[in-house]
């Protein structure tokens, strides 16, 4: 029950705060949806998004550098909660893919 609250909460907070959501192409059915962009230090950012396919969500923290333009996973789990758990303190940063979810989620987070 809790996880339900904290999911509707954060759905809610999301939406108000303006998540963004990214369709990306070649991935029929799946949505990418930013909840939320912060910086991490001066072209770094952080980026936390949820990717629902089929009706079940999963939730990534990712670092991004703006330039050089490369993303890494800090942690992702089924809830918001478990990027908590064991986050990576210094990710592997790697190439974008132009037109991959990372690349949708870097760009939209280095615009934001």
């Amino acid at each position: 029950m809790k996880n339900v609250l904290i999911a509707a909460t954060i759905a809610v907070c999301a939406t108000a705060a303006g998540a963004q959501d990214l369709a990306v192409e070649g991935e029929t059915g799946v949505t990418y949806t930013v909840l939320e962009v912060s910086n991490a230090s001066g072209v770094k950012k952080d980026a936390v998004t949820r990717r629902n396919a089929d009706g079940a969500n999963t939730y990534t923290q990712h670092h991004v550098s703006c330039e050089p333009y490369r993303i890494g996973l800090v942690a992702s789990g089924s809830t918001l909660d478990s990027l908590n758990e064991n986050p990576v303190a210094d990710p592997e940063m790697v190439e974008i893919i132009r037109g991959s979810a990372e690349d949708k989620i870097a760009a939209y987070a280095c615009a934001n």
